[in-house]
């Protein structure tokens, strides 16, 4: 019998095909871009009942993300927070037993644990590079639509009028952001993220989005994120200097300073503030901060977690100042180390500035796996978010867009060293 050739068909595979870091990475950069979003998402104030819809559209993209970082496999491997944030966010959930007000404690405080949550899973799968890149296509993408907005809908890019008739706010660009001091904290960190280009971005583009870029933040007339991002990017460049080799020399005397810095600054209060206290310095927020520290005085482990402002009962305030008091109108301390102080107290703050900033800038400086220009950029994101929290709250704040940037370079921090990621990890896969 004659031999009979049969041949047999193999499945049809595409040549390239989508990876579940590819899907981790969309989802991050999905993340990102809402939470940049985030005050025209929560309506421009918010109250204590919070945004259903926000907090579904966020559900989806962790949901989404959680395909790619295959969470079912091995959660501990997957979600690996350092244990100074478990320690702080244990003890905001702790701080539920004294809130005044329960309910909005709880509903803020989950959005929390579930952005730190959703940021360090997506990054542990994407990788530096994947985030770095993500980071800097959502924020090149609002700031491209905001020009957008500016020329063709003024109304909307514009600021038009605002609550108290300052007219200081009309005619500073805010784009999509809902506010010029948003518009000026996301261009401020596109900025850092252009002027490092880690996600290497031709020389003429990046060049084009440097200067635009820079245009916009000037127009915003953001004085706090315009001052910010110089003193960001000096401190980046500064941190070129810096030896490994002399960690065991540096890393105590920069913890000493720390220490040195805060109880000068605790001594010292009334005379810092006092060049501020005038109502055309930082239009006058200064003014907020005596009566919160008058009810923390009074309420020495603070309110609770996010039950200080706009709350489902009155606002606590409103027993420190008069009734005609602009106090009243606000839905933020405008720093946030003294919104912490009044909600989570004094062992709050000291958890959240030592769990956002200072840990791991310690742990920075004892890697010396971590490339240079990587450690720069890092550095640069901690000065302008720890400054941008003296004059705008943003520290532990749910999706509010400087916290979520902090936590994405903490989380990247943790995958930050010099090891490559295995190409099946890459974004695309070629069998």
């Amino acid at each position: 019998m004659a031999d009979v050739a049969i041949e047999v068909v193999q499945p049809f595979e595409p040549r390239y095909r989508l990876t579940h870091t590819a899907v981790a990475r969309f989802s991050l950069f999905l993340l990102i871009t809402f939470s940049m979003l985030m005050p025209i998402m929560s309506g421009g104030g918010e109250n204590g009942g919070g945004s259903a819809i926000r907090q579904i559209i966020y559900l989806l993209i962790i949901g989404f993300g959680a395909l790619g970082a295959r969470i079912t496999r091995n959660l501990g491997s997957i979600v690996r927070f350092p244990i100074s944030i478990v320690i702080l966010l244990g003890f905001c959930w702790l701080s539920m037993l004294w809130a005044i007000d329960p309910g909005t404690s709880f509903r803020r405080l989950v959005l929390t644990t579930l952005m730190f949550f959703g940021v360090f899973m997506t990054v542990k799968k994407a990788g530096f590079d994947g985030a770095y890149r993500m980071m800097t296509l959502s924020l090149l993408m609002l700031v491209a639509i905001s020009f957008v907005t500016v020329v063709f809908v003024p109304s909307v890019g514009i600021h038009q009028l605002n609550d108290f008739d300052n007219d200081d706010l009309i005619g500073s660009w805010k784009g999509v952001f809902g506010h010029k001091n948003y518009a000026g904290a996301v261009t401020g960190f596109l900025i850092i993220l252009l002027f490092f280009n880690l996600a290497g971005l031709r020389k003429s583009v990046r060049l084009a989005a440097i200067i635009l870029t820079v245009l916009f933040l000037y127009k915003t007339n953001s004085k706090t994120s315009v001052g910010l991002t110089g003193v960001a990017l000096s401190a980046g460049l500064a941190m070129a200097l810096y030896n490994p080799r002399y960690r065991l020399i540096v890393t105590p005397l920069f913890l000493l300073g720390c220490l040195v810095t805060a109880l000068l600054a605790w001594a010292n209060w009334d005379l810092l503030i006092a060049p501020f206290t005038s109502e055309d310095s930082f239009t006058g927020r200064v003014q907020i901060w005596p009566p919160m520290v008058e009810f923390w005085r009074d309420n020495w482990w603070g309110a609770g977690y996010g039950s200080f402002w706009n709350i489902d009962i009155p606002n606590p305030i409103s027993s420190y100042v008069t009734a005609d008091s602009y106090v009243n109108l606000i839905s933020s301390g405008h720093n946030g180390f003294m919104d912490l102080l009044v909600t989570v107290g004094p062992i709050g703050v000291f958890l959240a500035v030592m769990g956002l900033i200072i840990w791991p800038i310690v742990g920075l400086l004892q890697r010396p796996d971590i490339p240079r220009n990587r450690a720069m950029f890092i550095v640069a994101i901690f000065v302008f978010a720890a400054g941008h929290n003296m004059t705008e709250t943003s520290l532990m704040d749910r999706d509010q867009p400087v916290h979520i940037i902090l936590i994405t370079t903490i989380a990247m921090l943790g995958v930050s060293s010099r090891r490559r990621v295995p190409r099946q990890f890459d974004d695309v896969a070629t069998d």
